[in-house]
């Protein structure tokens, strides 16, 4: 008996190895606790920051085969002594320094049978100061694989940002809610945080000839990584070796360690490119928002946006303000039946019979301004694959060194074939000396640190949904720093002019003019796009040169960029530094959401020897985003390294702030008077911009910040549209006009009705239910809404109803969000019993046609 309870002990121990190996960063502000398991290539661990445990119990594992089974071939062998490496490195593109320093530890398994000693498995982890990455490398002679699986056991209650992974090429707006409310697969970067002191983010790097991974929530509230599957519905496999990205947890006890962090670059092999000298970032404009706003085609005819004409047009633009490059898309034949059924390949070696390639390839060259050529695939990727090596060796002849590609088409899951694709048009590029902008592309991993000719993606939904789709709301852009762009450069195209670029509703931008120009220091693309058409920037010159010039002189690389205040979701100040021959220039800019904000910025990176003057372009008490969202200010303040200074930010608004030395600011203005100002009048007026600020009308608004109370829902909210769970009604926050923001909750074919528990006995009186109305989609206003006030008993104190029989106008398919409201008279009670009608199916003239109609709904309040 004491024997089998001996040796069942020594199995527990060597299934789990109950003494952990320990490693540690390199300052120790990290630590690290691994057991291997001795049953199969797996391992648990937890990590530590600053002492606080961030991370328990968390598990990794190689995969058997797709049903997610653990490979039971290998056992645990031995590991390495932990090793201190440094593998700092510069940017080729921007001259930065990047301080890549870790400590690494190997642990080593091997196969169980002695047939295949030679199998083997290496499980690397590698721990930063703010940072934790893993890998597993394979061996195998009789053994195929589907790849890894991460178990992440972060606190349900953790909140986090994400974006639903089935929405097309990443373009989904992040969602903000309890890690325990996600019901959907979601995309990596993932961003978690603890409170406003520990914050985190998942992702992958060195994503090569392996699938992409997501983030799924378990039955537990877990969130685990799934591989995608294939066009062929089927997951990676090989026979042989390989080796997994590198899975990653960024940490920092604010988000703006996240933003900062290098690490997913970091981790990829150096550069292989012996000679980068052709490799130039650089800001370019292009033949492409008339073609989203519907006023241009890509196919040839009438509309025809890519002719000989046109181009020339652009490219004596760029020309004239110092552009880099032209890009001009639908130049080449082949786009007639695009988005059909039936549509035809591409033709990247034709051009369209009204684009003369020669001569504007002669002209371009005669301006100094580079052609950026197109290929749209279509999502044809495994023909592009046959025909790319031609084309680029012919672009190359020709003199052409960039490329814009797209993959915008069904089927881009983004499995391993798709992956290895990718990874062959960059080295293939590379090889002929291109510089690539991908759209639709695969999540960035950091691969531009060993193939930097990969200037910038996609990856993201950008400023184009401005343009003809669905108006991004501006808390968007103040959330990217910490997700999107944590994974890479993201050519978000920024810089809209005419925020009412068409009539119709939604069709514009839901900024201000300095929110827009403010995107180019806070979003980082080494080949970054002046969005709108030149007509718009002409049409708009005498009254906004100024504005139009210095947007267009803000340098698309850095030698030192970092986000300095923020709170994702609400606003981002970030610092940039462009050092030239003359003199070091500094950037500070700053966007808002749909609320004002005033922010303080010390200005101690400056240094103390010198005096400097701040070019402020900022919004002004006039701007308002609704109607008045290009109004601005242009001011210049006499500033130095001791001073504090004041950003004031409208609703949805803006600043940047260009910096160079006293000197150097009168040399570039000695042929004209700029009133300076000191700092103290500055920060004064910005107390009373501020203050105008406040007063504007917004997005929507809520009586309470919170107001805990319970909801209980008699009717259920469509699983795809949960919004944040069943707090959503009552959380204070007025959702934007996008139905998928994540705020918004569906009602399909059904009332609404719920029962609002208050905190306490309360004399009410106003109710209000704010709803969205989007015909195009299915979804519209009530009819009619009912409130039932219950004393503590649940006894009726009195029921109101209200009919709205003169509705808000919802023609032409446009979106709008509206309160309906019921005065309850100052009765008391404890609970609210509200409803809200369904309108009936869909009317006949509409989209929907007799369908079942959506309500949605994202906030009752009361006062």
């Amino acid at each position: 008996m004491l024997l089998r309870i001996q040796c069942l002990l020594i199995l527990i121990l060597l299934g789990f190895c109950a003494k952990g190996q320990d490693l540690s960063s390199p300052h120790n502000e990290t630590e690290l606790f691994i057991n291997p398991s001795a049953l199969s290539a797996q391992a648990h661990f937890s990590i530590y920051y600053h002492k606080i445990a961030l991370l328990q119990h968390a598990k990794c594992a190689l995969l058997q085969d797709k049903n997610l089974n653990l490979d039971q071939q290998f056992a645990y062998s031995h590991c390495s002594p932990f090793t201190k490496v440094d593998d700092s490195w510069t940017d080729p593109l921007s001259g930065e320094f990047i301080s890549n320093i870790y400590n690494k530890k190997e642990y080593y398994f091997k196969r169980k049978d002695s047939l295949n000693s030679a199998s083997r498995c290496t499980l690397e982890f590698r721990v930063f100061d703010k940072a934790l990455a893993y890998r597993f490398k394979v061996i195998s002679y009789t053994q195929s694989y589907y790849g890894d699986q991460s178990n992440y056991p972060f606190p349900a209650t953790d909140s986090a940002w994400w974006i639903p992974s089935d929405c097309f090429a990443f373009e989904g707006l992040y969602k903000n809610g309890l890690i325990e409310n996600i019901s959907t697969l979601v995309n990596t970067p993932f961003l978690g945080h603890r409170g406003d002191s520990l914050w985190y983010v998942i992702h992958e790097a060195a994503l090569l000839q392996y699938p992409l991974s997501d983030l799924q929530s378990n039955e537990y509230h877990q969130l685990e990584t799934r591989l995608r599957y294939g066009s062929d519905d089927s997951l990676f496999m090989r026979k042989y070796c390989f080796t997994t990205p590198w899975r990653v947890i960024s940490f920092g006890n604010t988000a703006a360690d996240i933003a900062n962090s290098k690490v997913i670059s970091s981790l990829n092999e150096a550069c292989k490119i012996a000679n980068t000298s052709w490799i130039k970032p650089l800001t370019f404009n292009g033949i492409w928002w008339e073609m989203h706003e519907g006023i241009l085609t890509w196919p040839e005819g009438k509309a025809h946006g890519a002719t000989t004409k046109r181009a020339k047009e652009y490219i004596a633009f760029a020309n004239e303000f110092h552009l880099g490059g032209t890009l001009t898309e639908g130049w080449n034949s082949g786009w007639d039946n695009y988005g059909t059924s039936n549509h035809s390949k591409q033709n990247f070696a034709k051009a369209a019979t009204d684009f003369t390639w020669d001569e504007v390839l002669r002209y371009a060259k005669e301006k100094n301004v580079n052609w950026i050529a197109h290929h749209e695939t279509q999502a044809e990727y495994k023909h592009y694959d046959s025909i790319a090596e031609s084309l680029f060796k012919d672009l190359h002849k020709k003199g052409v060194h960039y490329l814009k590609t797209g993959y915008a088409g069904v089927g881009m899951e983004y499995g391993q074939a798709q992956i290895e694709h990718f990874q062959k048009i960059v080295e293939l590029a590379a090889k002929y000396e291109i510089c690539l902008d991908v759209h639709e592309s695969i999540m960035p991993s950091g691969i531009e640190r060993t193939w930097p000719n990969l200037l910038t993606q996609e990856a993201g939904r950008g400023n184009e949904w401005n343009a003809t789709y669905k108006g991004l709301p501006p808390y968007y852009a103040t959330v990217l720093p910490f997700t999107r762009q944590f994974a890479g450069a993201f050519d978000y195209t920024p810089g809209l002019l005419n925020l009412f670029n068409n009539t119709e509703h939604r069709k514009r931008g839901y900024t201000t003019l300095a929110h827009e120009i403010a995107l180019y220091v806070v979003l980082y693309s080494p080949m970054s796009m002046l969005a709108q058409d030149i007509f718009t920037y002409s049409n708009y010159r005498k009254e906004y040169t100024e504005a139009f010039k210095f947007m267009a002189n803000i340098p698309p690389v850095w030698q030192d960029r970092k986000v300095i205040q923020s709170r994702p979701g609400d606003y981002v100040v970030t610092r940039a530094l462009q050092t030239t021959k003359q003199d070091s220039i500094w950037y500070v800019a700053a966007i808002a959401d749909e609320n004002a904000y005033q922010i303080k910025v010390p200005l101690d990176f400056l240094s103390t020897k010198q005096e400097y003057v701040a070019t402020i372009f900022s919004d002004n008490r006039s701007t308002q985003w609704q109607s008045r969202p290009r109004d601005f200010s242009v001011n210049y303040i006499a500033i130095k390294a001791s001073d504090t200074f004041t950003m004031s930010l409208a609703k949805a608004g803006g600043a940047t702030v260009r910096i160079v030395t006293r000197a150097v600011f009168d040399q570039e203005n000695k042929a004209q008077e700029k009133p300076i100002i000191q700092i103290p009048l500055w920060n004064r007026m910005n107390h009373i911009y501020n203050a105008v600020f406040q007063h504007q009308s917004t997005y929507g608004y809520a009586y309470r910040k919170d107001t805990n109370a319970v909801v209980h829902y008699n009717s259920h909210y469509d699983s795809n549209y949960p919004a944040q769970g069943d707090l959503s009604l009552t959380d204070g926050k007025i959702s934007f006009y996008d139905f998928s923001d994540g705020n918004w909750q569906g009602f399909f074919n059904k009332d609404i009705d719920v029962t609002i528990d208050l905190p306490k006995n309360e004399e009410l009186h106003q109710a209000m239910v704010h709803c969205l109305a989007s015909p195009d989609d299915w979804i519209y206003f009530p009819r009619k809404v009912s409130v039932i006030v219950l004393d503590s008993n649940n006894q009726v104190v009195k029921s109101f109803i209200h009919e709205y029989n003169e509705l808000p106008k919802e023609e032409n398919g446009q979106r709008k969000t509206d309160d309906f409201e019921i005065d309850l008279l100052g009765v008391t009670g404890k609970y609210l019993r509200v409803k809200v009608y369904n309108p009936g199916p869909c009317p006949k003239e509409s989209k929907g046609a007799v369908n079942p109609s959506w309500l949605f709904c994202d906030e009752i309040v009361w006062r």
